[in-house]
């Protein structure tokens, strides 16, 4: 008896990428990572419905979501539901938060539904150490802040829905490292 593949349920992800000036690589080791963990999540909670993401990324300078992200959401369909990732090469995630927050009152004034967004500090040293393990020292925190953004596209809810989530719909995540060892950190993390 042959077994046919059934097809997979498509779905979009509208997801917006927040950075500064030196958080590409951050960026994009996020955006996949997000992707990746998303897809094997879905492989292990596997109930015969599995389904594939597709992901409909926009791309924020951090002073362009503080000074008018609005211009960004207008091509995002009405009722749709808008995630975002938002890094910096900063110690602290002050920066993204604030990218975020402007982020969550444009999507009211859109009517788009705030699925809610990870801050992330410390981008460059995250690039660095992107080779080491998801859930090691250097990349738990922020594993487990994008882990929580993946329950709430799994769920189709926002991050503030969820149990425990917080309030603003914003996980900050600050560096790995405490602030004042954060060059450190770096230089030698470019040395090794």
């Amino acid at each position: 008896m042959r077994h046919m593949p059934f097809a997979r349920k498509r779905e979009t992800v509208h997801l917006a990428l927040v950075g500064d000036q030196g958080s590409r690589a951050a960026l994009d080791h996020f955006a996949r990572d997000l992707a990746d963990a998303l897809a094997a999540y879905e492989r292990l909670g596997f109930s015969g419905r599995e389904r594939a993401f597709d992901f409909v990324r926009a791309s924020l300078t951090l002073d362009e979501c503080e000074r008018d992200c609005e211009q960004s959401l207008a091509g995002l369909p009405e009722a749709s539901r808008l995630y975002a990732l938002a890094v910096t090469t900063e110690p602290t995630p002050q920066g993204p938060e604030h990218a975020l927050g402007a982020l969550t009152k444009a999507c009211e004034a859109h009517d788009i539904a705030w699925g809610g967004g990870v801050a992330i500090a410390g981008g460059e040293l995250a690039a660095l150490s992107a080779t080491g393990p998801r859930m090691g020292r250097m990349r738990r925190a922020q594993s487990e802040a994008i882990d929580q953004l993946i329950l709430a596209i799994r769920t189709h809810s926002g991050l503030q829905e969820l149990p425990d989530g917080p309030d603003t719909g914003i996980i900050a995540v600050p560096a790995p490292v405490p602030a004042c060892l954060y060059g450190p950190a770096l230089k030698l993390h470019r040395l090794g």
